[in-house]
């Protein structure tokens, strides 16, 4: 309807999982490149996750354009069915032939037999054989050990089938399961779709327009900023920031927004996507209760709202404030060899754990750096330093700075905090820099409970009222508020306050063991298993014993336990997060997030 308007030959938001619209971002990218490799390598299983509309399903689609040309697909996509039906799909997508008996289904024996002739066959012919299973999470443990068992036939240097499960993130949970234990122990690569950032949701919205756009214009797509040659700014900075709000991220959500905010342009007469032309769209195609999560209402009534929430991504931060998010959902990469080495973490030296220089001036002339003054030091494990003040029930925005600016400052105060030089800082450069001195950044998305648990200073991405994003740094903690600085300005203020303004974006320092590369994972061989062993031996979990590399079943045993103890989700994989929290344990000297003394009137201060 809106595309002659527009100057569209098709519609560009269209929520068919076209490849020739596929946005690579850096973890689609990542997650072909795996894909790809698995097949190439004959490893046997490789599973691709990701919440629902994140782009497994056109990832895949864009998968088989690049198989080679020897190589034979089964692609099932409803896999919600028994053994016996399995098998006879599995046949019919390779195009095994078989007789149907007059009375009752072939036995699976007849069909397993049938599946083996026909891989023998396509190996001695050079081809290979892929199995892909969309929606994998609707998968019952019987038929996953049917799967299982497919993959029996191998020669001495591959599995003679390979297989690709996709699925939401609940299908990592079902591999968590005993009963399935030795199927887990077959996936030797481990990849989850994160949702995107904001400046991947712009580029992405301009990767569309530019697909959808560029046959009619006679151009090719992806040569310099051809939106913006093409159409202009279709999408205002602000309208893509509430959609990025609005959305979470997930693709398919934005699709949704931006078909309904170009029709709505459409019916005005209007050839500028605004954030209030969005924010009046996204009523007709999202639930309610999202865009009742965005009007910022109180934390207790938003997490009532968001409980059954099908677009899940912003309900997160506020359900579950007790149990953070698993090390999976941070790791781009899981299921591969670890290497990591037996020293215990190491820090810079001569860590002061204090947070110097809280400028009194907001003038957004001055030079951003934090300055040296005693007078505003904060110890970072003692409480009593901190001045108890009245929490303010709004963040204040620091009018006269950019987002650049409020970025850049809050990595100064942050690697205060962490005693690394701040003349090395420039925007964009942070994570280079910790580098650097042996420490990681580790992007986050989180709630409030999480950071807490964590207990580790941290970068936190705002958003303004009206769009505009600005930074601060979270600096301490209590059960109600929390201290944070903003633009060299210190604020305490209430949970509801950074909930207004915060999505859960937000970058902490760490410091892993060397050689850190991934998480540790099961049954994989390692140096870093004995190393974990070794750490968790220190907090008399169960006594040293075997100093094997091999992660076994006990060792992950303890990995729960440990997790469990301290709100971590308890899938037994030692990743960021869970080497972050024992660190915490073992090592005193990490910067960590001091508790605020209750404050000194109960009577908020309004800012």
């Amino acid at each position: 309807m809106y595309n002659d308007f527009f100057g569209f030959i098709e519609k560009p938001f269209s929520i068919a999982p076209n490849p020739r619209y596929l946005y690579m971002s850096r973890h689609h990218e990542d997650a072909l490149a795996h894909l790809i490799y698995g097949i190439k390598e004959g490893n046997g299983f490789v599973l691709l996750t990701g919440e629902v509309g994140t782009g497994k399903t056109t990832l895949c689609n864009c998968l088989l354009a690049q198989l080679p040309p020897r190589t034979d697909v089964a692609y099932i996509l409803n896999p919600r069915v028994t053994v016996n039906e399995l098998l006879a799909t599995v046949c019919d997508e390779f195009s095994i032939p078989y007789q149907t008996p007059v009375a009752g289904p072939l036995s699976n024996k007849i069909f397993i037999d049938h599946i083996n002739k026909f891989l023998l066959t396509a190996h001695a012919q050079g081809r290979q054989t892929v199995l892909i299973i969309d929606e994998a999470q609707n998968l019952s443990h019987e038929v996953l050990e049917q799967i299982r068992l497919l993959t029996n036939l191998e020669t001495y240097e591959k599995k003679l089938l390979q297989i690709i499960l996709i699925g939401q993130p609940e299908l990592r949970e079902k591999f968590s399961q005993p009963e399935l234990r030795q199927l887990a122990q077959r996936i030797t690569a481990r990849f989850h779709l994160h949702e995107l950032s904001l400046q991947e949701v712009r580029a992405y919205i301009n990767h569309r327009i530019v697909i959808a756009g560029s046959s009619a214009r006679g151009t090719t797509p992806g040569i310099g900023n051809l939106a913006t040659a093409l159409f202009g700014d279709l999408f205002s900075p602000q309208a893509e920031k509430k959609i990025h709000r609005l959305s979470g991220g997930i693709p398919r959500v934005i699709n949704l927004i931006c078909d309904r905010s170009l029709l709505a342009a459409y019916t005005q007469n209007k050839k500028k996507i605004t954030a209030k032309l969005v924010n009046s769209a996204s009523r007709e195609v999202l639930p309610s209760k999202t865009l009742q999560a965005n009007r910022f209402l109180s934390p207790a009534i938003t997490g009532v709202l968001l409980m059954g929430l099908a677009i899940s991504t912003l309900g997160f931060f506020i359900a579950k404030p007790y149990l953070l998010p698993s090390d999976h959902q941070i790791s781009k990469v899981e299921g591969t060899a670890q290497n990591p080495s037996e020293a215990s973490e190491s820090l810079p030296k001569n860590i002061t754990k204090t947070l110097t220089g809280i400028k009194s001036s907001h003038n957004p002339t001055d030079q951003f750096v934090i300055s040296s003054s005693t007078e505003n030091t904060i110890t970072a494990r003692s409480a009593n330093k901190l001045n108890p003040q009245p929490a303010l029930k709004h963040l204040p925005f620091p009018a006269g700075y950019t987002s650049q600016q409020t970025r850049l400052i809050a990595y100064q105060t942050l690697f205060n905090l962490w005693s690394l030089p701040l003349n090395q800082l420039t925007p964009g450069n942070e994570c280079a820099v910790a580098q650097q001195h042996q420490l990681q950044c580790l992007p986050i998305k989180s709630n409030l409970g999480s950071l807490k648990r964590l207990s580790r200073p941290a970068v936190l991405r705002l958003v303004h009222s009206d769009g505009e994003e600005y930074y601060g740094t979270l600096i301490a903690t209590d059960q109600q508020s929390v201290e944070i600085d903003i633009a060299n300005q210190r604020y305490r203020v209430h949970f509801s306050a950074i909930e207004e303004a915060w999505f859960g974006d937000s970058t902490l320092i760490w410091s892993p063991p060397k050689n850190y590369q991934h998480p540790i994972d099961p049954f994989f061989t390692s140096p870093g298993t004995r190393w974990l062993r070794k750490q968790l031996s220190q907090l008399e979990l169960t006594p040293e014993q075997q100093l094997g590399y091999t992660y076994i079943a006990p060792l992950q045993e303890q990995v729960k336990l440990f997790q469990i103890s301290q709100g971590l989700d308890p899938d037994g994989i030692a990743g960021a997060q869970t080497l972050i929290m024992l660190n915490t344990k073992l090592n005193k000297s990490t910067p960590t997030l001091p508790t605020l003394l209750p404050s000194s009137s109960n009577n908020t201060k309004e800012s």
